[in-house]
C-alpha cells in the first residue's frame, strides 16, 4: 500500500498528509489494550515520479500546488535527493486488521452478505420517499436471508458496490529480485513509461507493475496473472530505467480489483443523491488505502 501527495485536487492532498500522520502515529488510533502493538512497516522513502520534458509543464503545475498543501518538490536529474518524508509505502493488510481488531469490542460489528435494499419509495401510499427501511442480509451458511431495519447505511463496498462502482478492472503486481537493483534510498519510482517499482525489503527484492492500454484491459472476471505481460511489457520498462534490472529473476505475481471511477477517478464520497439515509464511499481507483 502507498501513501504520496502527488494529487491535482487539494482534498486528495489534505487527506494524504492526515494520513501520514495516523499511520506514523498508528497505535494511538488503533491500539487496542492488551494486544501486541501494531507494526505497519510503514517505509517513508518517498514517491517520485518521473516526468519527460513535454510533460514538465502539467507537473510543475500539479507540484505548485501540492507545495501550497505542504506536499511535494520538483527535483532535477543530477543529483536526485531522497523523498519527502510523509511519502512512501506500508504493509496493507496489518493496516485491514488493525482497523477491524479496533471494531471487533462493538456489539453489532457482525459481518454478513448484503443482498438487497427495501426503500420506502417502494411504498405505493408514498411513491416520492426515498430512504432505505430494510437491509438485505444473507445469513452464514444459509440461503436465508434478514430484513434488518436501519437508520443510516455506509456503501462502502469497493468493486462489490454495484453500479456506484463506475468500474472494474483489474491489475497484476509483479515481484522479483535483483541482487544489483537500486538500494535503501530508491523511493517508490513511476517511470515515464507508466510502469512502476519500488523495494520489497532490503534484500534486493522488489514489486511492480504498470496499467495496460485501455483496449487491453484484463478480463475482470478471470483474476489469473499474464505472465506474458511481465515479459514482453514491464520487464523491458523497467531495463530501460534500471540496467540491473536486465537480470532480475521472476519471484510470482498475483492479481487484485480496481475500484475505478472512470469520470475523474477521485472518491465519491458522501450523501446519495436520491437515497438520504444512504452515503457512498467508493471509486477510489489506487488511492483508498491511503485515504481510509
Amino acid at each position: 500500500g502507498g501513501i504520496l501527495q502527488h494529487f491535482s485536487l487539494p482534498e486528495n492532498i489534505r487527506m494524504s498528509l492526515f494520513s501520514a500522520r495516523f499511520l506514523r502515529n498508528i497505535n494511538e488510533y488503533l491500539g487496542v489494550p492488551n494486544e501486541p502493538p501494531i507494526d505497519l512497516q510503514f517505509q517513508p522513502s518517498g514517491y517520485l515520479f518521473l516526468a519527460s520534458p513535454k510533460d514538465a509543464a502539467e507537473l510543475e503545475a500539479a507540484v505548485q500546488l501540492q507545495r501550497e498543501q505542504g506536499g511535494s518538490q520538483i527535483f532535477s536529474p543530477s543529483p536526485t535527493p531522497p523523498g519527502l518524508e510523509n511519502e512512501g509505502w506500508f504493509d496493507p493488510w496489518t493496516l485491514l486488521h488493525a482497523f477491524r481488531r479496533k471494531a471487533r469490542p462493538h456489539p453489532h460489528f457482525t459481518p454478513k452478505t448484503h443482498a438487497g435494499f427495501v426503500t420506502s419509495a417502494d411504498n405505493p401510499q408514498d411513491p416520492e420517499a426515498a430512504r432505505i427501511t430494510y437491509v438485505h442480509v444473507h445469513m452464514a451458511d444459509s440461503l436465508e436471508y434478514q430484513p434488518v431495519a436501519c437508520a443510516v447505511v455506509v456503501n462502502a463496498a469497493c468493486v462489490w458496490g454495484s453500479q456506484l462502482s463506475f468500474g472494474v478492472p483489474h491489475r497484476y503486481v509483479f515481484s522479483w529480485h535483483c541482487p544489483d537493483g537500486p538500494g535503501f534510498s530508491c523511493p517508490f519510482l513511476i517511470d515515464t513509461s507508466g510502469a512502476y517499482f519500488r523495494r520489497d525489503g532490503i534484500a534486493g527484492n522488489y514489486l511492480g507493475g504498470m496499467s495496460p492500454p485501455e483496449e487491453e484491459e484484463p478480463d475482470p472476471s478471470d483474476l489469473s496473472v499474464d505472465d506474458a505481460f511481465f515479459q514482453e511489457q514491464l520487464w523491458p520498462r523497467l531495463a530501460r530505467r534500471v540496467p540491473a534490472f536486465e537480470s532480475l529473476k521472476p519471484r510470482g505475481s498475483w492479481a487484485g480489483y480496481y475500484d475505478h471511477n472512470s469520470f475523474d477517478q477521485n472518491g465519491v464520497l458522501g450523501p446519495h443523491p436520491k437515497l438520504e439515509n444512504l452515503y457512498v464511499a467508493a471509486g477510489f481507483s489506487g488511492h483508498g488505502l491511503q485515504h481510509a
